[in-house]
């Protein structure tokens, strides 16, 4: 029997997934948060087997896609079980019911394509930021709107290591955590 095939529409560009790869820990977890129809993390998850992958998501209605004939939540989230693999976990809500935990431990890489507003994008950062290994990473998608940026702006956790490029990913770096100790992970 074949391979389980990856179902449904990722909203990264294939030009993205270079550097997702690229960027994936050697070792540990990886967390997606706004993990859409986990299409883009089942990839990820399929090419790594040895990584753990967390997926966060409300599942809310998004009218900005939903009028666009996109997915309803109740479908998008049939797809995201569709597409599970094995090192695949999903936790649903958003990064602020999971603000105090750190779902089992640290995370070496967390991807950021959540909710499109400041607050959320600031939220979503700050919990990231909390979340991270000593030598862990942040990518953010969508850069190009503004809303995105100043979100990232606002929480003041990272800096911009690589150049975004298109609607594609920026590569973060953080060096605040928010008063943990940086031994600690």
């Amino acid at each position: 029997m074949g391979e389980k095939q990856v179902v449904g529409q990722s909203r990264l560009l294939k030009a993205d997934f270079p550097a997702l790869l690229a960027n994936l820990p050697s070792t540990g977890r990886v967390a997606e948060i706004g993990t859409w129809q986990g299409n883009s993390v089942a990839r990820l998850a399929r090419s790594r087997p040895d990584l753990e992958f967390v997926c966060i998501d409300t599942f809310a209605v998004l009218p900005e896609y939903d009028q666009l004939q996109e997915r309803k939540p109740a479908q998008r989230m049939a797809l995201w079980f569709e597409n599970k693999r094995p090192n695949m976990t999903l936790f649903v809500g958003d990064t602020s019911k999971w603000s105090e935990l750190r779902l089992g431990g640290w995370f070496g890489l967390i991807i950021i394509d959540g909710e499109h507003s400041r607050a959320a994008v600031r939220q979503d950062m700050c919990w990231a930021s909390e979340h991270l290994t000593n030598d862990g990473r942040i990518l953010l998608h969508d850069w190009k709107r503004e809303v995105i940026r100043a979100g990232f702006s606002d929480c003041g956790a990272a800096e911009i290591t690589g150049t975004p490029s298109g609607w594609g990913l920026a590569q973060l770096k953080c060096e605040y955590r928010r008063g943990r100790q940086l031994e600690d992970r």
